[in-house]
Protein backbone atom coordinates (compact mmCIF):
# COMPACT_ATOMS: atom_id res chain seq x y z
CA UNK A 1 0.00 0.00 0.00
CA UNK A 2 1.54 3.44 -0.54
CA UNK A 3 0.06 6.42 0.45
CA UNK A 4 0.94 10.35 -0.99
CA UNK A 5 -0.08 13.24 1.41
CA UNK A 6 0.66 16.75 0.05
CA UNK A 7 -0.32 20.20 1.48
CA UNK A 8 -2.57 18.18 4.33
CA UNK A 9 -3.08 19.09 8.13
CA UNK A 10 -3.16 15.51 10.64
CA UNK A 11 -4.28 17.47 13.62
CA UNK A 12 -6.19 16.90 17.31
CA UNK A 13 -6.13 13.07 16.86
CA UNK A 14 -6.90 10.77 19.60
CA UNK A 15 -3.67 8.81 18.50
CA UNK A 16 -1.00 9.43 16.04
CA UNK A 17 -1.59 12.07 13.35
CA UNK A 18 -0.84 9.17 10.80
CA UNK A 19 -0.53 5.43 11.70
CA UNK A 20 0.80 2.86 9.81
CA UNK A 21 2.31 -0.73 9.42
CA UNK A 22 3.53 -2.30 6.20
CA UNK A 23 2.79 0.68 3.99
CA UNK A 24 4.47 3.46 2.14
CA UNK A 25 3.80 6.87 3.20
CA UNK A 26 5.09 10.21 1.20
CA UNK A 27 4.53 13.29 3.12
CA UNK A 28 4.81 16.77 1.12
CA UNK A 29 4.38 20.87 2.73
CA UNK A 30 2.33 18.93 5.18
CA UNK A 31 1.41 19.45 8.67
CA UNK A 32 1.12 16.72 11.76
CA UNK A 33 0.41 18.39 15.00
CA UNK A 34 -1.46 18.58 18.02
CA UNK A 35 -2.57 14.64 18.22
CA UNK A 36 -2.55 12.95 21.85
CA UNK A 37 0.18 10.49 21.37
CA UNK A 38 2.00 11.62 18.31
CA UNK A 39 2.61 12.76 15.18
CA UNK A 40 3.81 9.79 12.78
CA UNK A 41 4.20 6.00 13.80
CA UNK A 42 5.48 4.13 10.75
CA UNK A 43 6.35 0.19 11.02
CA UNK A 44 7.97 -2.05 9.31
CA UNK A 45 7.45 0.74 6.00
CA UNK A 46 8.54 2.82 4.12
CA UNK A 47 8.41 7.45 5.02
CA UNK A 48 9.84 10.22 2.85
CA UNK A 49 9.24 13.64 4.72
CA UNK A 50 10.26 16.78 2.75
CA UNK A 51 8.79 19.57 3.91
CA UNK A 52 6.92 19.41 6.86
CA UNK A 53 6.14 20.50 10.01
CA UNK A 54 5.93 18.13 13.10
CA UNK A 55 4.97 20.21 16.35
CA UNK A 56 3.23 20.46 19.82
CA UNK A 57 2.22 16.21 19.63
CA UNK A 58 1.81 15.39 23.45
CA UNK A 59 4.42 12.14 22.49
CA UNK A 60 6.75 11.76 19.91
CA UNK A 61 6.65 13.67 17.00
CA UNK A 62 7.58 10.82 14.75
CA UNK A 63 8.35 7.61 15.48
CA UNK A 64 10.54 5.85 12.34
CA UNK A 65 10.66 1.69 12.84
CA UNK A 66 11.98 -0.86 11.08
CA UNK A 67 12.06 0.62 7.67
CA UNK A 68 13.64 2.79 5.23
CA UNK A 69 13.27 6.45 6.17
CA UNK A 70 13.75 9.60 4.56
CA UNK A 71 13.35 13.29 6.46
CA UNK A 72 14.54 16.32 5.03
CA UNK A 73 13.83 20.11 5.01
CA UNK A 74 11.56 20.03 7.58
CA UNK A 75 10.19 21.60 10.97
CA UNK A 76 10.11 18.86 14.42
CA UNK A 77 9.36 21.24 17.76
CA UNK A 78 7.76 21.65 21.03
CA UNK A 79 6.78 17.82 20.85
CA UNK A 80 6.22 16.90 24.38
CA UNK A 81 8.55 13.15 23.60
CA UNK A 82 11.00 12.99 21.44
CA UNK A 83 11.36 14.62 17.93
CA UNK A 84 12.51 11.48 15.57
CA UNK A 85 13.06 8.34 17.06
CA UNK A 86 14.23 5.89 14.85
CA UNK A 87 14.82 2.00 15.28
CA UNK A 88 16.07 -0.96 13.55
CA UNK A 89 18.47 1.23 10.87
CA UNK A 90 18.33 0.46 7.52
CA UNK A 91 20.41 1.49 4.36
CA UNK A 92 19.02 4.24 2.78
CA UNK A 93 18.19 5.88 5.96
CA UNK A 94 19.11 9.39 6.20
CA UNK A 95 17.87 12.74 7.99
CA UNK A 96 18.91 15.46 6.54
CA UNK A 97 18.74 19.40 6.34
CA UNK A 98 16.06 19.74 9.61
CA UNK A 99 15.36 22.12 11.91
CA UNK A 100 14.72 20.03 15.38
CA UNK A 101 14.40 22.08 18.45
CA UNK A 102 12.29 22.46 21.82
CA UNK A 103 11.24 18.48 21.94
CA UNK A 104 11.76 16.56 25.31
CA UNK A 105 14.63 14.63 23.51
CA UNK A 106 15.52 15.71 20.12
CA UNK A 107 16.80 12.36 18.38
CA UNK A 108 16.59 8.88 19.81
CA UNK A 109 18.73 6.04 18.27
CA UNK A 110 18.03 2.64 18.87
CA UNK A 111 19.66 -0.14 16.98
CA UNK A 112 20.12 -3.94 17.16
CA UNK A 113 23.73 -5.18 16.63
CA UNK A 114 25.63 -5.31 13.45
CA UNK A 115 22.99 -2.31 11.59
CA UNK A 116 24.28 0.43 9.44
CA UNK A 117 24.48 4.20 11.37
CA UNK A 118 21.83 6.62 10.06
CA UNK A 119 23.37 9.44 9.21
CA UNK A 120 21.98 13.29 10.23
CA UNK A 121 23.95 15.48 8.17
CA UNK A 122 22.75 19.34 8.18
CA UNK A 123 20.58 19.65 10.66
CA UNK A 124 20.10 22.18 13.61
CA UNK A 125 19.78 20.00 17.22
CA UNK A 126 19.14 22.91 19.80
CA UNK A 127 17.54 23.16 22.63
CA UNK A 128 15.93 20.19 23.52
CA UNK A 129 16.03 18.51 27.09
CA UNK A 130 18.42 16.02 25.65
CA UNK A 131 19.80 16.62 22.04
CA UNK A 132 20.63 12.85 20.88
CA UNK A 133 20.32 9.56 22.89
CA UNK A 134 20.87 5.92 21.54
CA UNK A 135 24.93 5.75 21.67
CA UNK A 136 26.71 6.53 18.35
CA UNK A 137 24.30 4.34 15.94
CA UNK A 138 23.38 7.87 14.56
CA UNK A 139 26.22 10.21 13.12
CA UNK A 140 25.75 14.27 13.06
CA UNK A 141 28.10 15.41 10.49
CA UNK A 142 28.00 19.32 10.02
CA UNK A 143 24.90 19.31 11.89
CA UNK A 144 24.51 22.10 15.16
CA UNK A 145 24.19 20.56 18.12
CA UNK A 146 23.78 23.29 21.26
CA UNK A 147 21.71 23.41 24.86
CA UNK A 148 20.61 27.16 23.58
CA UNK A 149 19.66 28.83 20.31
CA UNK A 150 22.63 31.05 21.20
CA UNK A 151 23.18 32.55 17.35
CA UNK A 152 20.82 30.95 15.13
CA UNK A 153 18.70 34.13 14.81
CA UNK A 154 15.13 32.19 14.76
CA UNK A 155 12.51 34.53 13.81
CA UNK A 156 10.22 34.07 16.73
CA UNK A 157 11.28 30.99 19.00
CA UNK A 158 9.78 31.75 22.19
CA UNK A 159 6.70 33.13 21.24
CA UNK A 160 3.70 31.74 19.44
CA UNK A 161 3.26 31.08 16.34
CA UNK A 162 6.58 29.80 16.79
CA UNK A 163 9.30 30.02 13.69
CA UNK A 164 12.39 28.68 13.73
CA UNK A 165 13.48 29.96 10.20
CA UNK A 166 16.63 31.60 10.58
CA UNK A 167 17.56 35.83 9.96
CA UNK A 168 20.63 37.41 8.85
CA UNK A 169 23.57 37.20 11.19
CA UNK A 170 22.58 33.11 11.45
CA UNK A 171 25.56 30.82 12.67
CA UNK A 172 23.62 28.14 10.29
CA UNK A 173 24.20 30.16 7.39
CA UNK A 174 26.70 28.66 4.78
CA UNK A 175 27.85 26.27 7.60
CA UNK A 176 26.52 23.06 5.75
CA UNK A 177 28.51 20.14 3.69
CA UNK A 178 28.16 20.04 -0.39
CA UNK A 179 24.73 18.45 -1.08
CA UNK A 180 22.44 17.67 -4.02
CA UNK A 181 19.54 18.82 -2.45
CA UNK A 182 18.41 21.49 -4.63
CA UNK A 183 15.63 23.53 -2.36
CA UNK A 184 14.88 24.00 1.29
CA UNK A 185 11.37 23.95 3.43
CA UNK A 186 9.61 27.01 1.50
CA UNK A 187 11.07 25.70 -1.73
CA UNK A 188 13.57 28.29 -1.94
CA UNK A 189 16.67 26.65 -4.36
CA UNK A 190 19.44 25.50 -1.83
CA UNK A 191 22.86 25.25 -3.26
CA UNK A 192 25.38 22.73 -3.87
CA UNK A 193 28.08 24.51 -1.86
CA UNK A 194 27.92 26.90 0.89
CA UNK A 195 24.21 25.64 1.92
CA UNK A 196 22.62 26.96 5.07
CA UNK A 197 22.28 24.13 7.82
CA UNK A 198 18.58 23.22 9.03
CA UNK A 199 15.31 23.27 7.03
CA UNK A 200 15.42 26.72 5.91
CA UNK A 201 17.46 28.41 3.60
CA UNK A 202 18.07 32.08 3.87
Amino acid sequence: VKLTISRSIMRGNARFGFEGRGATLVATDSIFRDNNEGGVDLVNATGRFDRCVVSGNAGTGMRLDAGVFVVRNSFVFRNGGTGIDIFASAVGNVVEFNTIVDNAVGVSCVFGANQPETPFPNNIIVRNGVNTSGGVVCTYPNSILATNISGLNFVSPDVAPFDYHIQAGSIAIDAAAATTLDHDFDGDPRPADAADVGADEL
